[in-house]
């Protein structure tokens, strides 16, 4: 075979590769910023999952694609998630939710009991900060709630033993709380994400994820040239084109691939297709299939050009409509069914942001979930004034709607 990748990929999307994207921090808890070591001092040791967690993975693997093709359905541009992030915050909500809301959140993430999702996570978070130095990786957990409340005991015992979660204190002042959790993400994503949400009413969950790599043969700038980029709706862009030689190659069911190495134990894939659309593609992709692919590219070493872009990509949005799709119902809603967390806590959005970009050396990226809520204590009368723009419905008890209004001036 002597398949020469030189074409742009009309068709392209990174898929970052490992166990699972974790984290760690430097000693004094700050990113280890600039301090990825020379080829000869880089160290690598694989993790070895037991049996229960190898599912767990497998499991957390598979809700990954169908989250991925979810918001995909929903995306007709560029968007960029991580389902590890968005995972690992629904683990550790199963861990103060209701028995049947648990079992409905282990069933999403492929899971078949709590206790092995928390071995996993727990294994995981002794592991991976020290499997290899080759790439700069933090992930950082935290749980915010006001001062006058409280967590439930065995929940605030399992996030912080096995989820090395923070717990810090909000205030009455629903901006201010935004202040306040905008400024830990954008400390724990080395200022990739500095904004993350508009309010706080009255408790977060957050997980961030900060990774930093080195491609293991890095690009030379000076092939580095201007080329156009033939989008999905048929027009062009002007773009900067990276390039070398020598790439891992992969063909399957009509899809190559480019595996690129970013240390040791995480790559970079990247999948295109003249046979099918980049919507159908993703339909395609899933773990087997991956799999395939993963098999053929490492047997195979093209010496050909490898041509790929040099760009970045952010991406913001709520996914508790996915996760409900995902889910088959509502994940949040519901009196009672986090309160083994908060007593009196609703849940109301799964706010998510990464950001991603890549260049000839290497490649970096952050991640963050906010899962936000409101706590109500069943003994207070809520008082409620309605002095701000809002809408208003007139329907009867049958479920008609007679008049539907928005009012927004006095």
């Amino acid at each position: 075979m002597n398949t020469r990748i030189s074409r742009m990929m009309r068709i392209l999307f990174p898929v970052i590769s490992a166990i699972i994207t974790f984290g760690c921090t430097s000693d004094n808890g700050e990113p280890y910023e600039n301090e990825i070591p020379s080829k000869e001092n880089i160290y690598y040791r694989a993790i070895e999952l037991s049996d229960n967690s190898v599912e767990v993975n497998q499991g957390v693997a598979d809700f990954s694609y169908r989250l991925f093709k979810s918001v995909n359905s929903l995306n007709s541009g560029d968007f960029l998630i991580s389902p590890f992030s968005i995972s690992t915050s629904l683990s550790m909500l199963a861990n103060g939710a209701t028995e049947e809301k648990q079992t409905e959140i282990l069933k999403m993430l492929g899971v078949v009991s709590l206790e092995h999702a928390n071995n996993y996570y727990r294994q995981l978070v002794q592991d991976l900060p020290s499997h290899t130095n080759s790439v700069v990786l933090k992930l950082a957990n935290s749980v915010w709630i006001p001062q006058s409340c409280s967590l439930g005991s065995g929940f605030s015992k399992t996030i912080g033993t096995v989820y090395e979660a923070e717990c810090s204190t909000l205030t009455s002042d629903s901006k201010e709380n935004a202040g306040l959790v905008n400024s830990w993400v954008n400390e724990k994503t080395n200022s990739l994400i500095p904004h993350i949400v508009d309010y706080i009413d009255g408790f977060a969950l957050v997980n961030t994820i900060y990774m930093k790599g080195q491609w293991s043969e890095p690009f030379d700038r000076s092939l580095t040239h201007q080329t156009v980029f033939h989008n999905g709706d048929g027009s062009e862009t002007g773009i900067s084109m990276m390039s070398r030689t020598g790439f891992r190659y992969g063909m399957y069911d009509g899809v190559e691939a480019a595996t690129l190495d970013i240390g040791r134990g995480y790559q970079a894939i990247f999948l295109t297709s003249n046979r099918m659309e980049v919507n159908d593609l993703v339909d395609w992709l899933d773990r087997g299939r991956l799999a395939e692919i993963d098999d053929e590219s490492h047997s195979f070493y093209s010496g050909g050009v490898l041509s790929i872009p040099k760009f970045s990509l952010d991406y913001h949005d709520d996914v508790a409509g996915i996760l409900d799709i995902l889910n088959g119902k509502s994940l949040l809603a519901g009196q009672g069914i986090f309160d083994n967390i908060a007593k009196g806590l609703f849940l109301n959005q799964v706010i998510h942001g990464c950001s991603y970009s890549m260049d000839e050396d290497g490649m970096e990226a952050a991640s963050a979930t906010v899962v936000d809520g409101y706590l109500v204590n069943s003994n207070d009368n809520v008082d409620l004034i309605f002095d701000r723009p809002f809408i208003f419905i007139i329907r009867s008890i049958s479920g008609q709607i007679m008049f539907m209004g928005k009012k927004t001036h006095g």
